[in-house]
């Protein structure tokens, strides 16, 4: 009879403590822990857990069956209050700032709960030596709770729990550890910039004060992964003393307010490859330097001809379309006309692309469609370029007096001729000439739309032949008969 009693005793206990359990409808990976990052490009979660523990990513929960499914749907407990989801973490190393507890939905995502995170910036108590050991792994526990907020208190309900799930209960997903995700191995290389709540307005329930490592989901993207699911704001040079990048991991924005609603993907030149002699130049806020008109005030030097960088394309972000934002020399006369009351220039368009640039796609070169014509390099020139200031009045020629120089970049837009990028291509921008000491600040990528077709009640411009005549021409007759001006593709 006592054995009955204690094997009844010990399937009590057993049941007791699953009961005491939060399960999630997050995938899994190969060790048993919930994937919990969120792969903002493609509105998905992301194959792996791939962030170091001071990367930056987005943290997301699927709550899809789950008791909380049911309790966000009923009426809040406060009058005009909102429900939401909190994930209650800490570490194996130390806890984390509990002000970083407060998921929002992603729209359009029924069930899926998110915020934007790096643990490392977010450590109070967490021992970051430790977690900072070549070759750690952090792992993360954690509770889901309820809570609600209005639009002056983010925390108008708190550590509101269903009756069916027990106060504190942990979240696992049944590994031996009860660890809820583990990061990556640390090497070191992927250190993202800090991030902050308030830098995104209202978007995170209001807080009036800054929380470091904690922002919006998707507010800050990145793609350092190769499947291009990592979504932060990772610097990730991983430059030796030489110049050359020690992997080809390239990121977008680094925290660029609404850059998630993109339709284009960023690679930072810092974050690429470097190759024959290119060289990275910054970070510097020096206002005399060209490093402070870049994008985080970093860029990349291509001194001489075949100097180039290379960036693996992630999942998601290859297509036709490429936007170069670059610098180059200005021409010594800043493309003074002889006299700037002339009514024609004094330069013909087609005679001011004095430098260039090559693109490659796995070590093929490739041609470019710049507005219809055809080109077996970037054309590039400083014509737009560079202005030079004392106070606020502008110069044009570097031989002025001046003090700052100013516009130092500009971009040139192309569509790829041939097969479009695609996921894990490596493309490379190379010096082609030797003629100018060329910088690049980053590509932006993104799927050329096909061309409007000439809407009804409309005149178009290529009718009336080419160039300002053409569309002053255009313009008339549209402004008589009443009707819209088109633009046809390439003109």
């Amino acid at each position: 009879m006592k054995k009955i009693i204690f094997l009844i005793s010990v399937l009590f206990s057993v049941f007791c403590v699953t009961a005491q359990v939060q399960t999630l409808h997050n995938p899994k990976d190969a060790d048993g822990f919930y994937i919990v990052k969120w792969d903002c490009a493609n509105g998905t979660f992301a194959s792996a857990n791939d962030f170091e523990v001071d990367e930056t990513f987005t943290f997301a929960v699927d709550i899809t069956g789950t008791p909380w499914v049911n309790w966000l749907a009923q009426a809040p407990t406060n009058a005009g209050a909102t429900r939401s989801l909190a994930f209650n973490k800490w570490t194996g190393f130390g806890d984390l700032n509990g002000d970083s507890h407060r998921l929002k939905p992603i729209p359009g995502k029924p069930n899926i709960y998110a915020a934007t995170l790096n643990l490392a910036q977010l450590a109070t108590t967490m021992n970051l030596t430790q977690a900072k050991t070549i070759g750690a792994r952090t792992y993360v526990f954690g509770q889901l709770f309820g809570f609600e907020y209005t639009s002056d208190n983010p925390g108008k309900g708190w550590w509101m729990w269903v009756p069916s799930i027990p106060e504190g209960t942990n979240v696992n997903p049944g590994t031996e550890s009860g660890a809820v995700f583990a990061t990556k191995s640390y090497t070191g290389t992927k250190t993202s910039p800090e991030i902050y709540n308030n830098s995104y307005g209202n978007e995170l329930f209001g807080e009036a004060y800054p929380i470091k490592g904690y922002a919006p989901a998707c507010a800050v993207r990145s793609g350092s992964s190769q499947d291009g699911s990592s979504q932060d704001g990772s610097s990730q040079d991983g430059s030796s003393q030489d110049g050359s990048s020690q992997d080809g991991s390239s990121q977008d924005v680094s925290s660029d307010r609404g850059y998630y609603d993109a339709p284009y993907f960023r690679y930072e030149a810092e974050n690429a490859i470097l190759k024959n002699g290119a060289l990275k130049k910054g970070p510097d806020m020096d206002q005399a330097k060209i490093e402070a008109q870049a994008s985080n005030m970093t860029y990349v030097e291509l001194p001489s001809r075949g100097s180039a960088l290379e960036w693996t394309i992630g999942n998601g972000t290859g297509s036709d379309g490429i936007t170069l934002r670059f610098t180059m020399p200005d021409k010594t006369d800043g493309w003074q006309p002889a006299n700037k009351y002339a009514t024609q220039p004094k330069y013909k368009r087609e005679d001011v692309f004095v430098g260039s640039l090559n693109i490659y796609v796995n070590g093929v070169k490739r041609n470019i469609n710049q507005y219809g014509k055809i080109s077996d390099h970037i054309p590039l020139s400083s014509y737009w370029m560079w202005q030079y200031f004392t106070g606020d009045q502008p110069k044009d020629s570097p031989a002025d007096p001046h003090e700052f120089s100013r516009f130092a970049f500009d971009e040139v837009h192309f569509i790829l001729v041939g097969e479009p990028l695609k996921t894990g291509d490596v493309l490379k921008i190379e010096n082609a000439d030797g003629n100018y000491i060329y910088g690049v600040d980053f590509v932006e990528i993104e799927k050329v739309p096909a061309p409007i077709p000439q809407p009804a009640n409309s005149l178009s411009v290529a009718s009336y032949g080419t160039g300002r005549n053409a569309i002053d021409a255009c313009f008339a007759e549209c402004k008589r008969q009443g009707k819209n001006m088109y633009f046809p593709a390439g003109v």
